[in-house]
């Protein structure tokens, strides 16, 4: 099983921060398991472009989630006052800095959203434990990918999967059947929908300029 995230600042909250969670909290649990992985969320451990693509390509799976913050810092505030506490208390930790300074500003726009990264693994047949999330409605659990509750504690039902290449194949060929192969998210599909947007606002000033 194969991720790469990347530690992002506390300032952007808790959803931010589920990158780097993601890796430690996996690792962990499965440590002891007879499966051979590579994840890390550490900036040196970074992949772009070809290497990427084999990292992807050489693994049964890949563990991800949906993208996105649940803090909007518009005026700098959060990120001031995190930089001051972690001035004072440089060994403080996410949950610790959380409840001191992030408190008031936590959840006060939260973005979540499917990545490429997810379109990416299902063009590879790569399977994708992801954790539970809406993924714009796009993704459905067990048809698409695996569904990792965020407590972690269906893990070890997502390992017995993941030892198990029949069914890791079928949701594999069912994800790139519905996702890729039925080309319903091609840039095509997407250049239509952006047309129509744009269609939409030149009528509405057309109709506005009509009506001085």
């Amino acid at each position: 099983m194969a991720y790469r995230g990347r530690e992002l600042p506390y300032w952007l909250g808790r959803l931010s921060y589920e990158k780097t969670r993601l890796s430690d909290e996996v690792g962990k649990r499965i440590s002891n398991l007879p499966l051979k992985t590579d994840l890390s969320s550490k900036e040196k451990d970074r992949l772009y472009r070809d290497k990427w693509q084999a990292f992807l390509k050489s693994a049964k799976a890949v563990l991800g989630l949906e993208g996105g913050a649940s803090i909007f810092d518009f005026d700098g505030k959060a990120e001031e006052a995190v930089l001051n506490y972690l001035e004072s208390n440089p060994n403080a930790d996410f949950e610790e800095v959380s409840t001191q300074v992030l408190s008031p500003y936590e959840g006060n726009i939260v973005h979540q959203t499917i990545t490429p990264r997810s379109f990416e693994a299902i063009a590879y047949r790569t399977v994708q434990v992801l954790l539970k999330g809406e993924y714009r409605g796009i993704l459905e659990p067990w048809k698409h990918y695996l569904p990792l509750e965020r407590d972690f504690s269906n893990i070890d039902k997502i390992v017995s999967y993941l030892s198990d290449d029949e069914k890791l194949q079928e949701i594999a060929d069912f994800a790139y059947a519905d996702i890729i192969d039925s080309n319903l998210y091609s840039s095509s599909v997407l250049g239509q929908g952006v047309d129509g947007v744009v269609d939409l606002i030149r009528n509405f000033k057309s109709k506005q300029l009509c009506a001085e």
